[in-house]
């Protein structure tokens, strides 16, 4: 009998497993993307030895790319690239174009190395891409993300993200604190509709008007994704941010992802995918992965493309005329499909 009655219960439990299961996977589809129906071609521009972390498109045209050991690329075309002098050894994790000029930040040797003694965090500048200035080292973590928005630079740190740096031109920067539940860190952070998003350690989401003051945006991938471990990691960073057409979508390191539209909150699109970078490109939001593109002008559908070749990418940048990918040591363009 004690032993019918346990298999009674593990029948049960068993039983509504698989129903939370499936009312979680219902609530949050993992491919809601239509049948790819194009192919887009990726052409090899660059291949050296550093890694390569972040790129960025400037309003005069030129491309830039950063990477570790003060790497720094810069093009006019996407095609022809050129090293340029950085002024730094330290590793350089993000590049942004805003207010006229580049802005680009790192750190030590890797992403979340740091200097527990020495200045690490790192901030250059340029007008064109092709001469730069060192602003200033830091001492801690490096500087992961950077963003523009209302004449000023924010800049988030890899780790101990209740500090970010401030600058209104450029040139000066001043590191603020901020409240620590506030932190925002490993995420490149974003403005858009008068607002800086950007992401910290325990999977949620902050929100600022100034990049000074900050409060939480009620989102948690965790939430809504990872419970009952139908999915892994078992805390999900967002790994990416873009905005556009009044919308800021969210990718988490999984490819999971969720949009905001200020006055209507969050909504989750979808747990997992296959997903690494994204951009808006003025018109709709380009998703790269490993063999797959994806676009979307307002989060509701999605539309596919299949890649020659399983390569991802870090990072993707556009200046109305060609797509750029940065893939480890690897810089590719990334040539139109045909899109209705």
């Amino acid at each position: 009998m004690c032993v019918k009655n346990a298999l009674n219960v593990l029948m049960v439990l068993l039983l509504t497993a698989v129903a939370v299961g499936a009312i979680i996977m219902a609530a949050c589809d993992k491919h809601p993307t239509n049948v790819a129906h194009d192919h887009w071609t990726r052409t090899l521009r660059y291949s050296g030895t550093e890694n390569l972390n972040g790129i960025a498109a400037g309003g005069n045209g030129m491309f830039v790319v950063v990477g570790d050991a003060g790497t720094i690329l810069s093009s006019p075309d996407g095609v022809e690239w050129t090293e340029r002098s950085s002024g730094t050894h330290h590793a350089l994790h993000s590049v942004v174009w805003g207010g006229g000029m580049f802005v680009a930040g790192g750190g030590m040797a890797g992403i979340g190395m740091r200097d527990e003694v020495g200045d690490s965090g790192t901030i250059i500048t340029s007008a064109d891409g092709v001469e730069w200035t060192v602003r200033g080292t830091w001492r801690g973590w490096p500087f992961e993300s950077i963003a523009w928005g209302n004449g000023r630079y924010v800049a988030g740190r890899w780790d101990s993200g209740n500090t970010v740096l401030i600058s209104d031109g450029g040139v000066e920067w001043i590191e603020q604190q901020i409240e620590q539940m506030f932190r925002v860190d490993r995420v490149k952070l974003v403005h858009g509709d008068e607002l800086f998003m950007g992401g910290h350690d325990d999977c949620g989401v902050s929100v600022s008007t100034d990049g000074i003051n900050w409060e939480r945006a009620g989102l948690n991938f965790n939430d809504h994704c990872y419970s009952g471990g139908l999915y892994m990691p078992s805390c999900a960073f967002v790994s990416s941010i873009a905005y556009g057409n009044g919308i800021f979508l969210l990718m988490d390191e999984s490819g999971g992802l969720a949009q905001y539209e200020k006055g209507k909150g969050w909504k989750h699109l979808y747990c997992g995918g296959r997903g690494h970078s994204m951009i808006y490109d003025g018109t709709r939001f380009v998703i790269v992965g490993d063999d797959v593109i994806s676009f979307t002008e307002n989060g509701s559908k999605f539309e596919q493309a299949s890649i020659d070749e399983r390569r991802g990418g870090v990072s993707i940048a556009y200046n109305g005329d060609v797509y750029i990918v940065v893939n480890r040591t690897e810089i590719e363009t990334l040539s139109k499909g045909v899109y209705e």
